[in-house]
């Protein structure tokens, strides 16, 4: 058995908090995760071979923007290891640039002062939206150029910078990954990538889906699970050094052919099941 930490994640309500509290509850045990969020929780909503554990993972309210609340969180709960999900997504975060500067950097600031103040591990997502057109696009190094068009890549890096200054100055165990777009059951938050997800939605429901990327546009992607997985090594490994800022991701997906294939998976199983009640 391994030796259990205190996991709180911000955000918990989100695409990668529920999927990563189902992990490490099925690893560790239930009390080892703590979800926060602002919105209310959905009991069972955590996705997970343990029944037991979805439907009763300890859940608070918490403001990642009011610092007070968080610091009391960290230490009634004796918080070892924080990880930061809450954040606006790309697409959301360039409809409200102001709220997006709030959540996305105030918020990390906050998360990084708590996790100095007590001594946590903290581990913070980045994103393949801190790069830009002038990054090398083919083996991308861990260290390159960084221009971002959006507010959201832009505090992305401002989360990788300020990241590394606290773990330079002040000794912070920081750790990053650069997530690429994550493909997986749960409803998308507004990310550029999530039209991937957003297209099996829409053809269950409306059998139509539009798409604001170009047909030949190719995005980095890779399944949940791996995602998870990866986020669980990096966070709970040794040696912090080697685990700032990394690119990861698993393939590319051309938009056009991905949503070819998918209509056509959908009209065969609509066939099946019309043969199925006529026979």
């Amino acid at each position: 058995m391994r030796t259990a930490p205190r996991v709180m994640i911000t955000g918990g309500m989100g695409q990668l908090g529920r999927s990563l509290a189902s992990l490490l509850g099925s690893l560790y045990g239930r009390d080892s995760v703590l979800l926060t969020d602002i919105c209310k929780y959905s009991p069972g909503a955590e996705k997970t071979s343990t029944p037991a554990t979805a439907t009763t993972t300890p859940y608070r309210y918490l403001n990642i923007l009011d610092r007070r609340a968080l610091d009391e969180v960290v230490v009634n709960e004796n918080v070892g290891t924080l990880v930061h999900f809450s954040a606006l997504l790309s697409a959301v975060a360039e409809q409200n640039v102001d709220l997006a500067l709030e959540v996305n950097c105030h918020g990390v600031e906050n998360v990084l002062g708590v996790a100095k103040n007590h001594k946590l591990k903290v581990f913070i997502p980045s994103t393949i939206g801190v790069f830009g057109t002038t990054t090398p696009r083919h083996f991308t190094p861990d260290v390159t150029v960084q221009r971002p068009k959006t507010i959201y890549g832009v505090s992305k890096v401002y989360g990788e910078l300020l990241g590394d200054y606290f773990h330079e100055r002040y000794g912070v165990d920081f750790r990053s990954l650069r997530l690429p777009g994550i493909i997986s059951d749960v409803q998308p938050g507004g990310g550029t990538t999530d039209y991937a997800i957003q297209m099996f939605y829409d053809a269950l429901t409306s059998g139509k889906h539009k798409c604001y990327l170009r047909p030949d546009t190719q995005m980095p992607m890779m399944y949940g699970e791996d995602c998870m997985a990866g986020i669980v090594n990096v966070s709970g490994g040794v040696g912090v050094e080697v685990f700032k800022n990394l690119n990861i991701f698993k393939y590319s997906v051309p938009q056009r052919p991905f949503g070819r294939t998918l209509h056509a998976n959908v009209q065969y199983h609509k066939l099946l099941l019309h043969l199925t009640a006529a026979g």
